[in-house]
């Protein structure tokens, strides 16, 4: 599974890349484990997810991928990304998506500039393949495409690896091209970075447990329009035995989804299969640009995926690799009203 071509901007396989098919018997709709169903304006935020975030920002001009943020940071900081595709980036093109991916030790920046100027944004290089970050060595990357950015989402990322590439993707639908942005060093702290303001103040902070056969959504059935919910995963020890563990999807819906509809078609769908009520017109060439998702070795590392709720619906599922058992376990279907 191509994950890492996958956030570079192929976000049309992110549902199928977390796995499409489910277990045979109907689940019913989840209640989640919240303290009610909020009214417009009653929600009380609970703390920032990322309280001292270093708040960095790409962007990217159709040509050049610029990133302004430190080129050194100290080993286990969390950073908040941006995103933001510029006018000229969006003439006859949906914009670039935001990919950040540890690199194998010793990788340079000649390298990555010498690789990424004969590639394209479906493939991946040998210095992205990380030994023991999932299946296919991927699976610590991360990415933001641009329809999530323009939203308002943002990416946190933890570092914990030794250097991290940051880039910007054109969609392999377009121009299929990758830009290299930097290469970000991650040494130990010597205690003087003073972190930036938090990304996601004011954020809904909820959380998604996975235990080998159930999805677990804990948080509020109902959020306001543009709230801004921090999404935690936990894979538990069940569900790693002999596996990854399930990657969290956080997908809008078509208006009118109903959640019977939902256990119904992820009952029958396979890894390569996406469901109609989740392509959303004018969400990037395919329908699928504003889906979001942390994968297992992302959350397992304490990265966090921070989403902002524009839609009407959206759907929250646990969804194991095509690699492995291949199946999504439908979690929640969150509301969004005024």
């Amino acid at each position: 599974m191509k994950r890492f071509a996958t956030l570079m901007g192929a976000a049309a396989l992110v549902i199928g890349a977390c796995g499409t098919g489910a277990s045979s018997s109907p689940t019913p709709a989840p209640t989640p484990a919240s303290t009610g169903t909020p009214s417009a304006g009653a929600v009380t935020p609970a703390p920032a997810a990322t309280p001292d975030a270093i708040v960095v920002a790409v962007t990217f001009d159709g040509t050049k991928c610029t990133y302004t943020g430190p080129a050194v940071v100290p080993t286990g900081s969390t950073i908040a990304w941006t995103l933001v595709n510029t006018p000229a980036a969006l003439e006859g093109s949906s914009g670039a998506a935001l990919a950040v991916a540890p690199v194998v030790d010793g990788t340079t920046w000649e390298q990555i500039v010498a690789d990424v100027a004969t590639g394209k944004s479906d493939g991946f290089p040998a210095w992205a393949v990380i030994p023991g970050a999932g299946s296919d060595g991927l699976g610590e990357a991360a990415g933001l495409s641009p329809e999530a950015a323009a939203a308002g989402n943002t990416l946190t990322t933890k570092m914990t690896r030794n250097a991290y590439y940051i880039g910007c993707h054109t969609s392999p639908q377009e121009a299929n091209r990758p830009y290299a942005g930097a290469l970000i060093k991650v040494m130990p702290a010597a205690g003087a970075v003073t972190p930036a303001p938090a990304a996601t103040p004011d954020a809904i902070v909820v959380a998604v447990t996975f235990d080998g056969t159930q999805c677990t959504y804990t948080g509020p059935a109902v959020v306001p329009t543009g709230s801004t919910i921090a999404w935690t995963l936990v894979n538990t020890p069940a569900a790693l035995e002999g596996s990854s563990g399930a990657a969290l999807a956080v997908a809008p819906v078509v208006d009118g989804t109903t959640w019977a509809q939902i256990v119904a078609d992820t009952a029958q769908y396979k890894a390569s299969d996406v469901p109609a009520w989740a392509v959303i017109p004018g969400a990037g060439p395919t329908g699928l640009g504003e889906v979001e998702v942390l994968y297992p070795e992302s959350a397992a590392a304490g990265n966090t995926l921070t989403t902002k709720m524009t839609r009407n619906a959206y759907y929250i599922g646990c969804h194991t690799s095509p690699e492995e058992t291949d199946k999504p376990y439908p979690g929640a279907l969150i509301k969004v009203t005024p």
